[in-house]
């Protein structure tokens, strides 16, 4: 039970992280679109923005006006950006910083 519990809070720290990097790297996105105009065509324009849990560069999707900066998570898949609030299941999302953000449901 003990290892469980460390291994869940490493894990934490590492989606922390993850959006930790993803927040700032959104930001100096956002800055490059102030002074450039558009977006930068790749994320390297902006620093060099690794995922902590693949130690690969992290992701970037654009979709007309809004963007997405994203780490693939703890599963180490892919989602393009799909977020937990887009997922039914415990898996299968990304760590996503969006501009502008997501429109959430009001709960009653």
């Amino acid at each position: 039970k003990v290892s469980m519990v460390f291994s869940q809070a490493g894990v934490q720290f590492v989606e922390d992280q993850a959006l930790e990097r993803t927040t700032q790297a959104l930001l100096k996105v956002l800055e490059y679109k102030a002074k450039n105009g558009s977006y930068p065509a790749r994320l390297s324009q902006v620093g060099n923005w690794i995922d902590p849990f693949t130690g690969r560069p992290l992701c970037m999707v654009v979709n007309g006006a809004s963007i997405k900066v994203y780490s693939v998570g703890p599963d180490r898949i892919d989602n393009k950006g799909a977020d937990r609030s887009q997922v039914r299941s415990e898996t299968g999302w990304d760590l996503v910083s969006q501009s502008p953000p997501p429109k959430r449901a009001l709960r009653k």
